[in-house]
């Protein structure tokens, strides 16, 4: 080889050596969950974020931290695996699935749960106590998304009482309830002492308030201050919505 062959190999390898090493670096940066370009902010109002989570299939997020209780709401669905950072991959059917032992000095991610069921809110609350820095790969066939509402606040587990509205939350705890609507085209007026998030599931709704807001799309969804009075009704045939206050100290 000549010199000035030799040279060039040289060059050659050390763009790779840099590429590999950018390439390392991205996949270790850590971000605030919100800043992780998957996780996309929607919306933001006083101690409450919005989040719209689309992980492509095949794709991985960044490293990113949750710090504050948040909850789910299901719009697709795909097999997902988790690993917390300086950890093993956990989940998905993947060879280091659950089960895997953790690198020395750090522990395993949390096995990744099942994919839920179109509409079906879950909610982690642990994250108020102890924060967790993870990242999700999407190892399934489809688009994995979810609408995620983080609570900023302390909470609150009073029970503020609510006007028009007698339903039983589906789901409950210090910073969340959530009930689940099957609309008809009759509106429903009501409101809560506390700040709520209606989010489209199926079909197509209106929900009207201080301002009106088409929901024509799933994933959609209107924001309602806490005490406005709003109603939520069907647009041309079935509809669901769930409707989440965000608790917070009065």
């Amino acid at each position: 080889m000549g010199r000035r062959a030799a040279s060039y190999a040289v060059v050659i390898a050390s763009l790779l050596v840099m590429r590999l090493s950018v390439g390392v670096a991205q996949s270790e940066k850590v971000v605030p969950v919100h800043e992780e370009p998957r996780h996309h902010l929607v919306f933001e109002a006083p101690a409450t974020r919005i989040l719209d989570v689309q992980i492509p299939a095949g794709d991985t997020t960044l490293f990113h931290t949750h710090s504050d209780p948040i909850l789910y709401v299901s719009m697709s669905q795909s097999r997902t695996r988790s690993q917390s950072l300086g950890g093993e991959w956990s989940g998905g059917d993947s060879a280091q699935g659950a089960g895997a032992k953790p690198s020395s000095g750090a522990a395993a991610a949390p096995a990744a749960p099942a994919a839920p069921a179109l509409g079906r809110m879950t909610s982690t609350t642990s994250y108020a106590k102890q924060p967790l820095t993870h990242r999700v790969n999407n190892v399934g066939q489809g688009l994995f998304r979810l609408i995620g509402i983080l609570n900023r606040s302390a909470g609150d587990e009073t029970e503020a009482p609510s006007e028009g509205f007698d339903a039983k939350p589906e789901i409950t705890n210090r910073w969340f309830r959530g009930y689940r609507w099957a609309l008809t085209a009759d509106a429903r007026l009501h409101r809560h002492r506390n700040p709520v998030a209606v989010v489209l599931i199926t079909g197509r709704a209106s929900a009207g308030g201080p301002s009106t807001k088409a929901l024509d799309k799933p994933g959609q969804f209107a924001w309602f201050d806490g005490d406005a009075e709003h109603t939520i009704a069907s647009v041309g045939g079935d509809a669901e919505v769930v409707e989440v206050e965000v608790r917070r100290p009065r």
